[in-house]
């Protein structure tokens, strides 16, 4: 806003400088002492004195609605944010979690049948947990798309409202835990192999942890699901995620 005060400033000073030159050259010409085309000169003159004094009229107004144009200029940057991060790329994060609980659920579950039935499992356990670290990233980079958009409201003449401040902690929060149950699950899925031929009470214990860790993944995704679907349903106006910044 300060560099468009600056240049209408130099605009007026151009025009109002301009406008001076022609006032002078006219008085000039009429109180010289020059003849013929003297008056044909001057009548030239003062319809340039006029025409830069529309200028100037036009100048000014643009300089006295540079901070309303500049205000809408940011409030139409901000609304594409908002709606692109919330109405569109929030949807994204929950689909992401949905994935990522299936397959969490899906081989804990089948961990737990290798336990009970005491049986070997074939598939590479580390190709698995790279699938498995593939989605906690794509988890990631989709909180994080939405999370750094709204951030980036900051660098306009609005701030982020409270309301927009709980979305971006609870989306990091749901970030962390799943990062921490994927790391509890590939703790207690890599010890499977080596506890087929051990105690039962030993395979119950982390045939118990898996269980949790099911449980978890089911309800850290109903949790993120149920907090999406509560933006939506509220359907919020942009004036809810943002405030004016005092200046």
């Amino acid at each position: 806003m300060l560099n468009i005060k600056k240049y209408n400033l130099i605009l007026l000073s151009t025009v109002l400088l301009l406008l001076l030159i022609a006032i002078l050259v006219g008085v000039k010409i009429l109180f010289s002492g020059s003849k013929g085309w003297e008056w044909v000169t001057l009548i030239g003159t003062l319809c340039s004195a006029v025409g830069t004094l529309g200028t100037l009229w036009v100048a000014y107004q643009a300089y006295l609605k540079a901070p309303e144009w500049l205000s809408q200029k940011h409030y139409d940057v901000v609304y594409g944010v908002i709606e692109k991060a919330i109405y569109q790329d929030l949807n994204k994060v929950r689909t992401s979690t949905l994935i990522l609980k299936h397959q969490l659920v899906t081989f804990s579950k089948k961990y737990r049948n290798h336990l009970k039935n005491e049986t070997i499992p074939q598939d590479s356990h580390d190709e698995f947990m790279k699938e498995t670290d593939a989605l906690v990233s794509d988890l990631f980079f989709t909180s994080y798309s939405v999370i750094n958009s709204l951030k980036s409201i900051d660098r306009t003449n609005y701030a982020l409202s409270e309301y927009t401040k709980n979305i971006i902690a609870e989306l990091k929060l749901n970030i962390d835990e799943y990062n921490g149950l994927s790391i509890d699950f590939y703790i207690a899925s890599s010890e499977v192999p080596a506890l087929i031929q051990a105690d039962e009470c030993v395979r119950d214990q982390t045939s118990s942890e898996l269980f949790v860790i099911q449980s978890k993944a089911i309800s850290l995704h109903n949790k993120i699901s149920s907090f999406i679907k509560d933006i939506y349903d509220d359907n919020y106006p942009i004036d809810n995620f943002i405030t004016l910044k005092k200046k």
